[in-house]
């Protein structure tokens, strides 16, 4: 199962926070904007999950990577930092099989992961 959000906002992160009480042994793959709320979308969502693998964005407001997984950590015992969002899926496709994916925290990294997810080589 890979779900595919946009959720960017507290509003949006406490909808989706819902929806993940409804699974376990979940993975995120999340990016944001650095100027957006991050901090109570990661606060919202990531203790509910299992694994989280940090991304960015490929947009220049991107939180960095390497911000975005000290935050994250303070949210969820295993973190990573991936330095693409196609090494991001390898990750949760070897390491993380059988669990739900969730993707979420910029509607950039929505359509980014779409597109990855139509090509054949880079499904879940």
């Amino acid at each position: 199962l890979v779900v595919i959000d946009g959720a960017h906002n507290p509003d949006g992160a406490r909808a989706l926070g819902s929806a993940l009480k409804e699974y376990s042994d979940i993975t995120a793959i999340i990016g944001v904007m650095r100027d957006k709320n991050y901090r109570q979308v990661l606060a919202e969502t990531l203790p509910l999950c299992k694994n989280v693998i940090c991304v960015k964005p490929t947009v220049p407001r991107a939180l960095p990577v390497e911000e975005l997984a000290v935050e994250a950590q303070k949210h969820c015992k295993s973190v990573t930092a991936a330095s693409s969002l196609k090494d991001a899926l390898e990750y949760a496709k070897i390491n993380c099989a059988g669990c739900p994916v969730f993707v979420f925290g910029s509607l950039y990294l929505a359509a980014e992961v779409r597109q990855l997810l139509k090509t054949e080589n880079h499904k879940i």
